[in-house]
């Protein structure tokens, strides 16, 4: 898979903590191609992260990781 196409992008997805009331966010990055019309994830984050940008940064350091295996198995 190439990886110029590949975006990320952050859910917030509400989750119940005991003794609250109401729902807090938690947030989960994942990543797709942008070419795919129904934006399928090709990655996602396997934890919850307690904000955006924490769950954005995994994203991102995820596909810098994956863009160096491939330039490393090219080179």
């Amino acid at each position: 898979m190439g990886w110029v196409g590949v975006k990320i992008r952050v859910l917030a997805l509400p989750t119940q903590v005991k003794g609250t009331p109401a729902p807090t966010l938690v947030y989960r990055a994942e990543a797709y191609d942008e070419e795919d019309q129904f934006r399928e994830p090709k990655w996602t984050c396997p934890h919850r992260h307690d904000s955006a940008h924490a769950a954005h940064d995994c994203g991102l350091d995820w596909l810098h990781g994956e863009a160096g295996e491939v330039g490393q198995s090219e080179g």
